[in-house]
């Protein structure tokens, strides 16, 4: 079941996304909404571990997050998008979220 809405977009995204070439608009914010949810849920879920169990260590975390650069560069990543996306979800983190983890199953 779909249901049709009416969405808004700034200039900039207008011509952004046209200039990606989407061709299916609806499955494009569709994906960008589901994407965000599952991001939203993802930092509840961090959260309340961090409630649970403290912070995360920080000179571990420094330690496991070059050794998994030298893991994918041996395998012949040139980049990591998830190293951009776990700074600015720690930044995330620390703000409150509504949702528990049982809430958001």
């Amino acid at each position: 079941m779909t249901r049709k809405l009416s969405v808004s977009l700034p200039d900039d995204l207008y011509e952004q996304l046209q200039a990606e070439g989407a061709e299916n608009v609806s499955a494009f914010v569709a994906g960008a909404i589901r994407q965000q949810l599952d991001r939203q849920r993802l930092l509840g879920f961090v959260a309340e571990l961090e409630e649970e169990l403290g912070p995360v260590d920080e000179d571990a975390f420094a330690t496991f997050d070059a050794l998994l650069d030298d893991v994918l560069a041996a395998q012949g990543s040139a980049s990591r998008v998830g190293k951009h996306a776990r700074k600015s979800a720690k930044k995330k983190a620390s703000a409150p979220v509504a949702r528990s983890r049982s809430a958001a199953r």
